[in-house]
Protein backbone atom coordinates (compact mmCIF):
# COMPACT_ATOMS: atom_id res chain seq x y z
CA UNK A 1 0.00 0.00 0.00
CA UNK A 2 2.89 2.54 0.99
CA UNK A 3 4.11 1.35 -2.50
CA UNK A 4 0.84 2.21 -4.45
CA UNK A 5 0.72 6.00 -2.51
CA UNK A 6 4.52 6.56 -2.79
CA UNK A 7 4.99 7.45 0.78
CA UNK A 8 7.26 5.95 2.98
CA UNK A 9 6.27 3.67 5.67
CA UNK A 10 7.26 6.35 8.29
CA UNK A 11 4.45 8.78 6.67
CA UNK A 12 2.39 10.75 8.69
CA UNK A 13 -1.08 10.80 8.35
CA UNK A 14 -1.43 14.37 6.55
CA UNK A 15 1.01 13.12 4.35
CA UNK A 16 -0.73 9.57 3.97
CA UNK A 17 -3.99 11.65 3.12
CA UNK A 18 -2.10 14.24 0.66
CA UNK A 19 -0.86 11.60 -1.20
CA UNK A 20 -3.99 10.02 -1.40
CA UNK A 21 -5.92 13.03 -3.33
CA UNK A 22 -2.90 13.47 -5.67
CA UNK A 23 -3.07 10.46 -7.13
CA UNK A 24 -6.54 10.11 -6.70
CA UNK A 25 -7.21 13.36 -8.62
CA UNK A 26 -4.36 12.35 -11.69
CA UNK A 27 -6.00 8.64 -12.01
CA UNK A 28 -9.50 9.25 -11.54
CA UNK A 29 -11.08 7.65 -14.60
CA UNK A 30 -12.92 11.12 -15.50
CA UNK A 31 -9.24 12.78 -15.53
CA UNK A 32 -7.31 9.85 -16.97
CA UNK A 33 -8.69 8.20 -19.96
CA UNK A 34 -6.01 5.49 -20.00
CA UNK A 35 -7.20 1.80 -19.85
CA UNK A 36 -4.91 1.03 -16.66
CA UNK A 37 -6.49 4.53 -15.08
CA UNK A 38 -9.78 2.41 -13.50
CA UNK A 39 -7.46 0.07 -12.19
CA UNK A 40 -4.94 2.12 -10.72
CA UNK A 41 -7.65 4.20 -9.41
CA UNK A 42 -9.01 1.49 -7.50
CA UNK A 43 -5.70 0.45 -5.80
CA UNK A 44 -5.30 3.91 -4.57
CA UNK A 45 -8.37 3.39 -3.31
CA UNK A 46 -8.04 0.07 -1.26
CA UNK A 47 -4.29 1.63 0.18
CA UNK A 48 -6.01 4.69 1.25
CA UNK A 49 -8.85 2.66 2.85
CA UNK A 50 -6.18 0.98 4.98
CA UNK A 51 -3.37 3.75 5.65
CA UNK A 52 -5.89 5.89 6.10
CA UNK A 53 -7.64 4.42 9.09
CA UNK A 54 -4.92 4.28 11.99
CA UNK A 55 -6.16 0.86 13.21
CA UNK A 56 -6.57 -0.93 9.96
CA UNK A 57 -2.84 0.78 9.68
CA UNK A 58 -1.14 -0.77 12.47
CA UNK A 59 -2.99 -4.10 11.96
CA UNK A 60 -1.03 -4.05 8.46
CA UNK A 61 2.28 -2.51 9.54
CA UNK A 62 2.69 -5.65 12.29
CA UNK A 63 1.04 -8.46 9.04
CA UNK A 64 3.55 -6.42 6.88
CA UNK A 65 6.89 -6.46 9.51
CA UNK A 66 6.02 -10.21 10.74
CA UNK A 67 5.93 -11.52 6.80
CA UNK A 68 9.52 -9.83 5.95
CA UNK A 69 10.71 -11.35 9.63
CA UNK A 70 9.58 -14.71 8.72
CA UNK A 71 10.77 -14.94 5.27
Amino acid sequence: HYDVLKIPMKATQAQVKSAYFVLSKKYHPDMDSSPEAKSIFADIQVAYEVLGNSSKRRQYDRQFQSQTASG
